[in-house]
Protein backbone atom coordinates (compact mmCIF):
# COMPACT_ATOMS: atom_id res chain seq x y z
CA UNK A 1 0.00 0.00 0.00
CA UNK A 2 2.66 2.53 1.13
CA UNK A 3 4.28 1.61 -2.03
CA UNK A 4 1.29 2.27 -4.41
CA UNK A 5 0.92 5.51 -2.46
CA UNK A 6 4.97 6.60 -3.11
CA UNK A 7 3.88 5.72 -6.52
CA UNK A 8 0.83 8.01 -7.02
CA UNK A 9 3.07 10.98 -5.58
CA UNK A 10 5.60 10.48 -7.73
CA UNK A 11 2.81 10.48 -10.77
CA UNK A 12 1.15 13.53 -9.92
CA UNK A 13 4.56 15.41 -9.40
CA UNK A 14 5.62 14.61 -12.43
CA UNK A 15 1.92 15.79 -14.10
CA UNK A 16 2.40 18.56 -11.99
CA UNK A 17 5.85 19.53 -13.96
CA UNK A 18 4.52 18.17 -17.11
CA UNK A 19 1.60 21.01 -17.13
CA UNK A 20 4.08 24.06 -15.91
CA UNK A 21 6.60 23.12 -17.98
CA UNK A 22 3.45 23.21 -21.04
CA UNK A 23 2.49 26.34 -19.72
CA UNK A 24 5.38 27.93 -20.25
CA UNK A 25 6.21 26.71 -23.25
CA UNK A 26 4.99 29.26 -25.39
CA UNK A 27 8.02 31.87 -24.14
CA UNK A 28 10.07 30.09 -26.72
CA UNK A 29 8.41 31.13 -29.66
CA UNK A 30 9.89 34.83 -30.83
CA UNK A 31 8.22 37.12 -33.50
CA UNK A 32 9.82 39.32 -35.15
CA UNK A 33 8.43 42.09 -37.68
CA UNK A 34 10.80 43.36 -40.55
CA UNK A 35 10.24 46.63 -42.13
CA UNK A 36 11.41 46.47 -45.42
CA UNK A 37 12.16 49.18 -48.22
CA UNK A 38 13.88 49.64 -51.60
CA UNK A 39 15.36 52.69 -52.84
CA UNK A 40 17.06 54.18 -55.89
CA UNK A 41 18.05 57.57 -56.29
CA UNK A 42 21.73 59.60 -56.93
CA UNK A 43 21.13 60.94 -53.34
CA UNK A 44 22.56 60.61 -50.85
CA UNK A 45 25.92 62.25 -51.26
CA UNK A 46 28.50 60.69 -48.82
CA UNK A 47 31.66 63.06 -47.64
CA UNK A 48 34.01 63.50 -44.62
CA UNK A 49 31.47 66.06 -43.46
CA UNK A 50 27.66 65.19 -43.89
CA UNK A 51 26.97 61.68 -43.52
CA UNK A 52 24.25 59.77 -45.17
CA UNK A 53 20.77 61.59 -45.45
CA UNK A 54 18.29 58.72 -46.91
CA UNK A 55 14.46 58.80 -47.82
CA UNK A 56 13.18 55.84 -49.45
CA UNK A 57 9.62 54.56 -49.78
CA UNK A 58 8.88 51.54 -47.84
CA UNK A 59 7.78 47.78 -49.44
CA UNK A 60 6.25 46.17 -46.85
CA UNK A 61 5.53 44.67 -43.33
CA UNK A 62 6.69 41.06 -42.85
CA UNK A 63 5.52 39.13 -39.99
CA UNK A 64 7.85 36.02 -38.90
CA UNK A 65 5.62 33.72 -37.13
CA UNK A 66 2.66 33.97 -39.32
CA UNK A 67 4.43 34.70 -42.46
CA UNK A 68 2.46 37.49 -43.43
CA UNK A 69 3.19 40.67 -44.63
CA UNK A 70 1.02 44.23 -45.13
CA UNK A 71 1.89 46.66 -47.73
CA UNK A 72 2.82 50.28 -46.05
CA UNK A 73 2.56 53.55 -48.15
CA UNK A 74 4.49 55.37 -46.59
CA UNK A 75 8.83 56.24 -46.21
CA UNK A 76 11.72 55.44 -44.84
CA UNK A 77 14.35 58.15 -43.69
CA UNK A 78 17.82 56.86 -42.12
CA UNK A 79 20.18 60.06 -41.65
CA UNK A 80 23.97 59.90 -39.66
CA UNK A 81 26.17 62.17 -38.49
CA UNK A 82 29.49 63.52 -40.06
CA UNK A 83 31.83 61.15 -40.32
CA UNK A 84 34.36 60.30 -38.01
CA UNK A 85 37.28 58.71 -40.04
CA UNK A 86 36.93 59.41 -43.92
CA UNK A 87 39.65 57.61 -46.25
CA UNK A 88 39.54 57.00 -50.07
CA UNK A 89 43.12 55.50 -51.50
CA UNK A 90 43.69 52.95 -54.32
CA UNK A 91 39.89 53.00 -55.66
CA UNK A 92 38.12 52.15 -52.31
CA UNK A 93 36.25 54.72 -49.96
CA UNK A 94 36.19 53.91 -46.56
CA UNK A 95 34.40 55.86 -44.03
CA UNK A 96 33.08 55.62 -40.56
CA UNK A 97 29.85 57.62 -39.22
CA UNK A 98 29.07 58.92 -36.04
CA UNK A 99 25.09 58.87 -34.80
CA UNK A 100 23.59 62.10 -35.46
CA UNK A 101 21.38 64.29 -33.18
CA UNK A 102 17.42 62.79 -33.01
CA UNK A 103 15.95 60.77 -34.67
CA UNK A 104 17.67 59.01 -37.30
CA UNK A 105 15.51 56.26 -38.97
CA UNK A 106 11.97 56.69 -39.04
CA UNK A 107 9.09 55.16 -41.06
CA UNK A 108 5.85 57.53 -41.54
CA UNK A 109 3.22 56.16 -43.06
CA UNK A 110 -0.58 57.45 -43.34
CA UNK A 111 -2.04 54.21 -41.91
CA UNK A 112 -0.51 54.37 -38.22
CA UNK A 113 -2.22 56.72 -36.11
CA UNK A 114 -0.40 60.00 -35.52
CA UNK A 115 1.80 58.90 -39.14
CA UNK A 116 4.31 57.51 -37.26
CA UNK A 117 4.78 53.64 -37.55
CA UNK A 118 8.30 53.35 -36.15
CA UNK A 119 11.47 55.63 -35.40
CA UNK A 120 14.78 55.00 -33.48
CA UNK A 121 18.36 56.37 -32.77
CA UNK A 122 21.25 55.42 -34.57
CA UNK A 123 24.58 53.30 -32.65
CA UNK A 124 26.75 54.87 -35.79
CA UNK A 125 27.29 53.45 -39.55
CA UNK A 126 30.18 51.88 -41.64
CA UNK A 127 30.43 52.79 -45.36
CA UNK A 128 32.36 50.75 -47.54
CA UNK A 129 32.83 50.96 -51.17
CA UNK A 130 34.91 50.06 -54.81
CA UNK A 131 35.56 53.00 -57.48
CA UNK A 132 32.85 51.93 -60.02
CA UNK A 133 31.27 49.18 -58.18
CA UNK A 134 29.48 48.36 -55.27
CA UNK A 135 29.37 49.64 -51.70
CA UNK A 136 27.50 49.10 -48.85
CA UNK A 137 26.15 51.53 -45.91
CA UNK A 138 25.75 49.13 -42.69
CA UNK A 139 24.05 51.30 -39.63
CA UNK A 140 22.80 49.35 -36.19
CA UNK A 141 19.80 51.24 -34.65
CA UNK A 142 18.03 51.26 -31.33
CA UNK A 143 14.37 51.32 -32.23
CA UNK A 144 12.33 53.96 -29.32
CA UNK A 145 8.93 53.44 -30.83
CA UNK A 146 6.64 51.11 -32.87
CA UNK A 147 3.21 51.84 -33.17
CA UNK A 148 0.82 49.53 -31.63
CA UNK A 149 -1.13 49.46 -34.52
CA UNK A 150 1.75 47.75 -36.40
CA UNK A 151 1.84 44.26 -34.23
CA UNK A 152 -2.00 44.57 -34.02
CA UNK A 153 -2.06 44.14 -37.62
CA UNK A 154 -1.15 40.61 -37.51
CA UNK A 155 -2.81 39.96 -34.18
CA UNK A 156 0.08 40.38 -32.26
CA UNK A 157 0.70 42.37 -28.81
CA UNK A 158 2.31 45.42 -29.03
CA UNK A 159 4.87 43.65 -26.88
CA UNK A 160 8.73 44.03 -28.43
CA UNK A 161 12.21 44.99 -27.74
CA UNK A 162 12.81 48.26 -28.94
CA UNK A 163 16.55 47.06 -30.21
CA UNK A 164 16.96 46.25 -34.03
CA UNK A 165 18.79 46.61 -36.92
CA UNK A 166 19.26 48.30 -40.33
CA UNK A 167 21.60 48.07 -43.61
CA UNK A 168 21.23 48.93 -47.41
CA UNK A 169 23.23 48.30 -50.15
CA UNK A 170 24.27 50.87 -52.67
CA UNK A 171 25.50 50.48 -56.54
CA UNK A 172 27.12 52.51 -59.25
CA UNK A 173 29.38 54.36 -56.95
CA UNK A 174 31.48 57.15 -58.58
CA UNK A 175 34.10 58.61 -57.10
CA UNK A 176 34.64 62.60 -57.97
CA UNK A 177 36.86 65.53 -56.19
CA UNK A 178 39.87 62.99 -56.32
CA UNK A 179 38.29 60.20 -54.15
CA UNK A 180 36.92 63.09 -51.95
CA UNK A 181 33.39 62.78 -52.29
CA UNK A 182 31.29 59.41 -53.40
CA UNK A 183 27.96 59.23 -55.23
CA UNK A 184 25.95 56.37 -54.63
CA UNK A 185 22.54 54.50 -56.12
CA UNK A 186 21.11 53.43 -52.71
CA UNK A 187 19.68 49.78 -53.29
CA UNK A 188 17.33 48.14 -50.26
CA UNK A 189 17.11 47.17 -46.49
CA UNK A 190 15.20 46.45 -43.66
CA UNK A 191 14.74 47.07 -40.14
CA UNK A 192 13.43 44.32 -37.59
CA UNK A 193 12.34 43.94 -33.96
CA UNK A 194 11.29 40.79 -31.85
CA UNK A 195 8.28 39.96 -29.26
CA UNK A 196 10.07 40.15 -25.73
CA UNK A 197 9.91 36.40 -24.44
CA UNK A 198 6.83 36.63 -21.67
CA UNK A 199 7.54 35.38 -18.10
CA UNK A 200 5.76 32.44 -16.74
CA UNK A 201 2.30 33.79 -14.95
CA UNK A 202 2.04 33.07 -11.41
CA UNK A 203 0.03 30.00 -11.88
CA UNK A 204 3.11 27.97 -13.91
CA UNK A 205 5.25 29.05 -10.92
CA UNK A 206 3.11 27.71 -8.36
CA UNK A 207 2.37 24.81 -10.41
CA UNK A 208 6.00 24.07 -10.93
CA UNK A 209 6.80 24.49 -7.07
CA UNK A 210 4.21 22.21 -6.22
CA UNK A 211 5.79 19.35 -8.91
CA UNK A 212 8.85 20.07 -7.08
CA UNK A 213 8.18 20.23 -3.24
CA UNK A 214 6.09 16.36 -4.36
CA UNK A 215 9.30 15.06 -5.63
CA UNK A 216 11.22 15.87 -3.02
CA UNK A 217 8.99 14.48 -0.69
CA UNK A 218 9.07 11.02 -2.23
CA UNK A 219 13.00 11.56 -2.82
CA UNK A 220 12.57 11.94 1.45
CA UNK A 221 10.14 9.13 1.76
CA UNK A 222 12.76 7.03 -0.07
CA UNK A 223 15.89 7.93 1.84
CA UNK A 224 14.26 6.74 4.86
CA UNK A 225 13.82 3.65 4.73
Amino acid sequence: METMKHKVVLSLGLAVLLIAFSSAAYADTIDAITFGFTHNTLNPTLNNSSGVDLAGSTLQVTDSKTGTSYSVPGNVVILTGPASSYVAAGGVLNAQFTAGAGTEVEVVSVDCPGGVCLKGISNGGFYLAFSNNTGAFLGQFVVTYVNPSVPALFGDPNNFQPSGSDSFTTSNNIFENSGLTDTANVGQGSITFQEILPVPEPASLALLGSGLVGLASFARRRLQK
